[in-house]
């Protein structure tokens, strides 16, 4: 048998072991999870922060990229029409002072020539009179466009003949089909150059749905990336 005092003594530690195991429980272990709880959210926080950041910069980086292609196909429109319009410059140059029969030979020939002149497999040129007449098209040929009107509605020829006449050059749209078996319209930009000497406005185009698509590609490579 062990001593009472021992027993006592045995006691007393258990109970002070006891009260200290449950002084902790219910100080420290609150603080502690407290503590932690505080850490993840100021954790998850800095993380949320980081994630809005990036998806502010893909935005701004989209925004961005949609300005540019534009910006981008615009200037390509405008310096393969003045390209154009310097072949008809060089024509109408040759012809002067060579007489009446001389010019209308140039004219033939620059008309020929923009009219077989392609690039992107189907993109084209084309030149109006300002009788809104398509002199020179690869499909349209001598068709009077003063009042045909797109799927909308809207005058195609008149109001490039008279932004050409007016500023000199300058960018149209209108909502045309892109082939006969597609019966939806598709809006398409077109920069126009005026060429005085002869009364013609040259221009060239491109659909708009064909910049939509590559915006449409960087955006899905740019989820990509975010993900």
């Amino acid at each position: 048998m062990f001593p009472k005092i021992f027993i006592k003594a045995l006691l007393s530690i258990f109970v002070l072991i006891v009260i200290y195991v449950a002084f902790v429980l219910a100080v420290f272990v609150p603080n502690i999870e407290r503590h932690t709880m505080a850490l993840e959210e100021r954790i998850g926080e800095t993380q949320l922060q980081k994630t809005v950041q990036i998806v502010n910069s893909a935005a701004l980086e989209m925004a961005s990229y949609q300005a540019s292609a534009l910006a981008s196909h615009k200037q390509t429109l405008e310096k393969l029409t003045t390209a154009a319009w310097h072949i008809i410059a060089q024509k109408e140059e040759a012809s002067r002072g060579q007489g009446a029969d001389a010019m209308r030979q140039k004219q033939r020939e620059a008309i020929n020539t923009l009219r077989r002149m392609l690039y992107n497999d189907n993109d084209y040129f084309f030149i109006s009179d300002y009788r809104s007449v398509l002199i020179s098209h690869p499909y349209l040929q001598d068709i009077d466009f003063s009042e045909i009107t797109d799927l909308y509605g809207n005058l195609i020829v008149p109001p490039m003949v008279q932004i050409a006449q007016r500023e000199g050059k300058g960018f149209t749209s209108y909502w045309w089909k892109k082939n006969n078996d597609d019966p939806k319209a598709y809006e398409k930009l077109s920069f126009v150059k005026n060429f005085e000497p002869w009364q013609w406005v040259v221009g060239t185009g491109v659909y708009i749905d064909n910049i939509e698509e590559e915006i449409a590609s960087r955006k899905e490579a740019l989820i990509k990336r975010l993900q």
